[in-house]
């Protein structure tokens, strides 16, 4: 189907420019992050909005053939680049070499939260930073113009994705929060991502 495809090569996307949330955490301004990729892998787009957001520069250099990839990553041991995309089949060689090592996704804040926000600015054309926090103010006119059927976390994507449509205008502002651990009574976990998935694809493609 083709919703379906596409959603599979959004999300390959999305995966990409998480890695890169991480990677620009430690940049400063001004500082640009070299990632070498296939083309479709880094949409001119989403370069752009993630530059705005971070307050980097991206530098995207393509390649078309595996032996060209590893050519230019060979080419000064690694160092030319911050980031690449590497066929799964072809990744041993890298390691072997010490140019790939593992990804510590501990590292990453908030992975999940980012993902999804990412897949669902990718569907709804926005620039959201935290599409899953829970505090939301909106006027009453724009609620009654709004029909939900969520009734857990798929709330919070199916909102925005509806919100979106609206046309109306969006605006986040700082907030500040104690979140709770686990061992605390915490109850969030990976079905629940994997629910919110469904919604931001359910509610963008199908269920408009």
């Amino acid at each position: 189907m083709p919703g379906i495809k596409l959603s599979f090569s959004l999300l390959i996307t999305t995966c990409v420019f998480t890695l890169l949330c991480g990677l620009s955490l430690s940049a400063s301004a001004g500082e640009t992050l070299r990632i070498l990729a296939w083309p479709g892998y880094a949409d001119a787009d989403l370069v752009e909005k993630f530059e705005q957001r971070r307050n980097v520069d991206v530098e995207v250099s393509y390649v078309s053939t595996d032996d060209e990839l590893w050519e230019r990553i060979n080419a000064n041991k690694g160092a030319d680049f911050d980031l690449f995309a590497v066929n799964t089949a072809e990744l041993q060689r890298y390691i072997d070499q010490g140019l790939s090592i593992p990804l510590d996704v501990e590292k990453l804040p908030n992975l999940g939260n980012q993902l999804l926000t990412l897949l669902s600015n990718l569907f709804s054309d926005l620039n959201l930073t935290d599409m899953e926090t829970c505090y939301k103010v909106f006027m009453v006119e724009v609620l009654e113009r709004i029909t939900l059927k969520s009734n857990r976390f798929g709330f919070e994507p199916e909102f925005t994705a509806k919100a979106s449509r609206l046309g109306v205008r969006i605006y986040e502002v700082p907030i500040s929060y104690h979140g709770r651990t686990y061992a605390e009574g915490k109850k969030i976990g990976w079905k629940d991502g994997v629910s919110a998935i469904w919604s931001i694809l359910r509610f963008n493609l199908w269920d408009r």
